[in-house]
C-alpha cells in the first residue's frame, strides 16, 4: 500500500506559535494555567500538563499572581480585565487570524453595522470573536438566513476555519433573499491551503485519513470536504486505527488539522505500516 501526505498538513502557524508560548512558559517560576484547552489537540495538551501546565475552565477560577496563557481561540474583554484585577500575568496566545477577525467584529459595530457571524455558534473562537461587539449574531445554518432583519445592513465576517465555498453559499443567499451586508475576509490562507490540499490529494486515492481532535473545527471541516469525494475517516486518536481499514486501499491519502503535532502524524503513520509490513 502507498501513503501520500497531502501537501499541507497539520500545525499552522497560529497553533505553533501558541504551543511556543506555551512551553516558554512552563519555564516559569509559579502557577502557568491555560484558559481552556490550549489547543484542540488532547495529546499536545497532555504534553503540555506533563510540562506543568494547567487548565482551568473558567476565568474565576484563577489564582492570584499567577501567569494565565490565553488560547489560541481567543477569549473575550471581561476575561482581560478580570485577569488584571486578580493580578495575573498574561501570556496572549490567541491566533493572530482570531485576533483580525475580534478587531473586524469590533471595527463593524463602530461603524453602525450589525455584526454577523458564521460559523460554529458553540466554538470557542466565535464566542471570542462575538464578544468583541455588542449584539453580535451568529448563524451557522442556511436555513437561518431567512430570520435576518432585511432593514438591517449586516457587517459579515466568518469563523477563521470555516469552509471558503460553504461560506460563499451563505452569501449567495443572502444576496437571493435582498439582505443588505459588507463582508471582510477572515478565513485563515492556511485553512484555505489545506482544505485545497485535501481536495486534490482525495481526487487521486481510494481512501483518506484525516487526523486531529474531534472538537477541531478546521479538523471536522477537512473531513467533510473529502469523505464527499472519496471513502474517509477521521481519527483522533492512535487507538482507533485498525488493520481491517486498510485491507482493500493501494494508495491512502492523509492529512491533518491544524492542531495535530507532526510527531503524532508520524506515530499514526508507523502503526499503518507495521500493519501493512511496509
Amino acid at each position: 500500500m502507498q501513503i501520500i501526505l497531502a501537501e499541507e498538513y497539520g500545525f499552522c502557524y497560529g497553533v505553533r506559535r501558541a504551543v511556543a508560548i506555551a512551553e516558554k512558559a512552563s519555564e516559569l517560576e509559579g502557577v502557568v494555567n491555560t484558559l481552556g484547552s490550549l489547543i484542540h489537540n488532547p495529546q499536545v495538551v497532555a504534553a503540555l500538563q506533563e510540562q506543568g501546565i494547567g487548565k482551568i475552565e473558567s476565568i474565576t477560577d484563577v489564582p492570584e499572581n499567577s501567569t494565565l496563557i490565553i488560547r489560541s481561540h481567543g477569549t473575550t474583554p471581561l476575561v482581560h480585565a478580570f485577569a488584571t484585577e486578580k493580578k495575573c500575568t498574561l501570556l496572549d496566545a490567541t491566533c493572530p487570524n482570531v485576533k483580525k477577525a475580534q478587531l473586524v467584529a469590533q471595527d463593524f459595530q463602530k461603524q453602525g453595522y450589525q455584526v454577523l457571524i458564521i460559523g460554529e455558534k458553540k466554538h470557542p473562537e466565535v464566542q471570542s470573536i462575538a464578544s468583541w461587539s455588542e449584539k453580535s449574531i451568529i448563524i451557522e445554518e442556511f436555513s437561518e438566513i431567512a430570520s435576518l432583519d432585511r432593514e438591517l445592513t449586516y457587517g459579515v465576517l466568518c469563523q477563521t476555519t470555516f469552509e471558503q465555498e460553504k461560506f460563499k453559499e451563505f452569501l449567495n443567499l443572502m444576496e437571493k433573499e435582498k439582505i443588505s451586508y459588507l463582508v471582510k475576509p477572515t478565513i485563515c490562507l492556511a485553512t484555505k491551503r489545506r482544505q485545497d490540499a485535501a481536495i486534490k490529494l482525495a481526487k487521486t486515492v481510494d481512501a483518506m485519513l484525516v487526523i486531529g481532535g474531534l472538537n477541531s473545527a478546521n479538523t471536522r471541516h477537512l473531513y467533510e470536504i473529502v469523505k464527499g469525494l472519496v471513502p474517509a475517516w477521521h481519527i483522533e486518536d492512535i487507538a482507533e486505527i485498525v488493520p481491517e481499514m486498510f485491507e482493500e486501499i493501494e494508495v491512502l491519502g492523509i492529512t491533518a488539522g491544524a492542531s495535530t503535532p507532526n510527531w503524532y502524524i508520524d506515530k499514526i503513520i508507523a502503526k499503518i505500516k507495521e500493519f501493512k509490513g511496509l
